[in-house]
């Protein structure tokens, strides 16, 4: 038992780290130059007629959907689960009635 005790944090520790290296973004890095031959860059202005998305991608959306879907299945079912396993108001009634009678 004490082993799985180390072993967990240390599992979880593991998992974390190499998450964290696999969606980490690279450095960005500057190449030297020369100040005396440099030249100013300018980045061309965006046309008038580009715009911008309005919104989320599409594939965002439907995946943020189905996932809400999943998780509200989830919980339905856990919560008629509960509804289901609670005993109804009959059942409380005979259950007293067999007390008073001793059965």
């Amino acid at each position: 038992m004490l082993i799985y005790k180390k072993i967990i944090p240390l599992t979880l520790l593991l998992i974390s780290i190499l998450s964290t290296l696999t969606f980490a973004q690279p450095a960005v890095a500057f190449a030297d130059v020369p100040d005396s031959n440099a030249v100013p860059q300018t980045t061309p202005a965006p046309s008038v007629e580009e715009t911008a998305p309005s919104g989320p991608p599409l594939s965002l959306t439907l995946s943020l959907l189905c996932f809400c879907l999943a998780f509200s299945l989830l919980i339905g079912v856990f919560v008629l689960g509960v509804f289901v396993r609670m005993p109804g108001r009959k059942d409380k009634d005979i259950e007293k009635i067999k007390e008073e009678h001793g059965l």
